[in-house]
């Protein structure tokens, strides 16, 4: 993840958020159920530039002050590194950087 693609992250969550899909219309209605967790897949990103991980971590910040689990998954080591040395890790769920989307799925049930 770099600087160039760090707005279009941020809008297709807020999409995401407020229609629960990237396909349907921004001029949709707002669905009306409240978010409680955000499972992040993590596998395809092999690097993250300081002005991404700074977009990232006002994305967690806005997520945590409004109480919404940030589950990590699939973090590679350089970028885990990152985030500890930055003190993101302290956004994610447990701390945690979770194997797989099944394993942070079955977290969000259990911790519910």
């Amino acid at each position: 993840m770099y600087y160039a693609n760090g707005g279009l992250f941020k809008e297709r969550l807020r999409r995401l958020e407020l229609f629960g899909s990237l396909g349907i219309h921004p001029g949709s209605d707002v669905r009306e159920s409240k978010l409680e967790s955000v499972i992040f897949d993590f596998q395809r990103m092999n690097t993250i530039d300081i002005s991404a991980l700074a977009m990232l971590e006002e994305v967690f910040r806005d997520y945590s002050a409004r109480k919404i689990r940030i589950i990590a998954v699939k973090l590679n080591s350089e970028v885990y590194d990152l985030f500890e040395k930055s003190g993101m890790n302290a956004f994610l769920f447990y701390g945690r950087n979770l194997d797989s989307i099944e394993e942070a799925v079955n977290l969000v049930r259990h911790s519910a």
